[in-house]
């Protein structure tokens, strides 16, 4: 289910309105021994010292400078409380970026640009207005919540899509630590649930796992990387609901420049949404003219709608060797 809350704060004499950000609610199920896409687009507040909302005032490769934010040296950079910094106005708005573990100092923080120089088209400008907001942990968001076990095999699974391959991490509950498939030598509880990515969660236990969430809904479309050729597992943007959703035909990624369309799946850039027990393919036909689900071309499959969903978005070799920005719309007025 969706909530959203919009508090309205009037003055004393009823002659200022201000709001607040809505505040949302969802609730996800994973049923018993069954493995299920995860998107949690939900966020935090901005809390922390300094100015958490600002204007920046230089950009550099890999670093925003915000002159006077006073922020204390290395709070925003610790690995156990990570931080993102959102945008939230300019060319740029909708984007969230990490703020990498390089020790922040009372002015700059050192940004994962995931590869792309931010000075480039695209991203943040002097004068935009930013906001830092706490990124949630595999220990912040699951400690308690998800079913342990003494190894992977009798855990409840998360996966992360690590580029080309799924990483995956479980609670260990002989050494009560997270752990990651392979590399059980290490706590990995600081792994940063990226908020512009989506994870999959395998269900081992008995019983029905029910994940709740409560945080800010998002009041401008998301605009997210993706690498080109790569495939990178993106949340759509926003909470799980059967009433509000995004669908094929909202995104319009055939109008993505170097988006490879074709009557062949095989060769065409393709979207993928998990089923419950495989990927559902999704693609551009070229003939057509529209959205198509490999196996059943003869249907129109632009209505189909991501419900919260996030999905595998898979780039070909024969498009544009560019990364790219893809928006994710908003089903509801912001």
């Amino acid at each position: 289910y969706l909530l959203f809350c919009l508090v309205t704060a009037f003055s004393a004499q009823a002659t200022v309105t201000s709001y607040s950000p809505a505040i949302g609610g969802m609730t996800v199920t994973v049923p018993a021994g069954q493995t299920r896409s995860v998107a949690l687009p939900l966020m935090h507040e901005s809390i922390g010292s300094g100015s958490m909302r600002g204007r920046i005032t230089a950009v550099g490769s890999n670093n925003i400078d915000v002159s006077g934010a006073n922020w204390n040296e290395g709070e925003l950079s610790t690995a156990a409380n990570p931080y993102y910094i959102r945008i939230i106005s300019g060319p740029a708005k909708g984007r969230l970026m990490l703020v990498t573990t390089t020790p922040n100092t009372p002015s700059r923080v050192t940004i994962n640009s995931d590869g792309v120089d931010l000075t480039a088209t695209g991203g943040p400008q002097v004068g935009d207005r930013y906001e830092l907001v706490l990124a949630d942990t595999l220990s912040s968001m699951f400690d308690g919540v998800i079913s342990g076990g003494p190894d992977a095999a009798n855990a409840d699974n998360l996966l992360i899509w690590g580029g080309s391959s799924w990483q995956v991490y479980y609670y260990n509950t002989t050494r009560n630590r997270w752990e990651l498939k392979g590399l059980t030598f290490l706590d990995v509880g600081n792994t940063i649930l990226r908020p512009d990515r989506g994870i999959l969660i395998t269900r081992r236990a008995s019983t029905d796992l029910t994940i709740r969430v409560m945080g800010r809904v998002r009041n401008n479309p998301a605009k997210l990387f993706h690498s080109r050729p790569g495939s990178t597992f993106l949340i759509s943007g926003v909470p799980e609901s059967t009433d509000i959703s995004v669908t094929l035909a909202d995104l319009a990624l055939q109008n993505l420049a170097g988006w490879v369309k074709s009557t062949d799946p095989s060769t065409a850039d393709t979207l993928q949404i998990w089923g419950g027990a495989s990927w559902q393919t999704y693609y551009f036909d070229s003939t057509n003219n529209r959205w198509q689900l490999k196996g059943l071309s003869f249907l129109d499959a632009g209505a189909t709608k991501l419900s919260g969903r996030p999905v595998m978005i898979r780039r070909t070799t024969s498009g544009s060797t560019t990364d790219s920005l893809i928006t994710m719309p908003l089903p509801y007025s912001s």
